[in-house]
């Protein structure tokens, strides 16, 4: 474009000047937008990566939430000394289970054992010995 002003303004007729200046705002204008389209792409390129950062650190937030989840879920239904279930856990799985009996018309059957005096032994010999035995 520079090239063909320089031919027209070599001529210097009116109609040559004017044409050439015509060429000159043409060429400031594709200039300028060539400028502005490479802002936006540079502009949306960098929002594409914050966003796809956004949504890593989302899944990894995600992430340690559900094992958070399910840590606390072993800690609220089992004991911490044996590691076997407690009392709400034992309560939950019985619901379950005499809600399906119940759906299936069958019986169900609970076996209750009471070791009398265990709570001496684990005073006195105390909570390892109890376990190991």
């Amino acid at each position: 474009m520079i090239a063909a002003i320089a031919s027209l303004l070599w001529e210097a007729s009116s109609i040559e000047l004017v044409v050439a200046v015509d060429v000159g705002l043409l060429m400031v204008m594709m200039l300028r937008s060539t400028r502005i389209s490479q802002a936006n792409f540079i502009a949306s390129q960098s929002d594409r990566i914050r966003a796809m950062s956004l949504a890593h650190s989302l899944t990894d937030a995600n992430s340690a939430i559900q094992v958070s989840h399910a840590e606390l879920q072993c800690i609220a239904n089992s004991d911490p000394l044996t590691g076997l279930c407690n009392r709400s856990s034992f309560n939950a799985g019985l619901s379950q289970t005499l809600e399906q009996c119940s759906a299936r018309s069958e019986s169900a059957a609970l076996i209750i054992i009471d070791l009398d005096r265990f709570k001496s032994i684990n005073d006195t010999m105390g909570h390892t010995l109890a376990i190991r035995s």
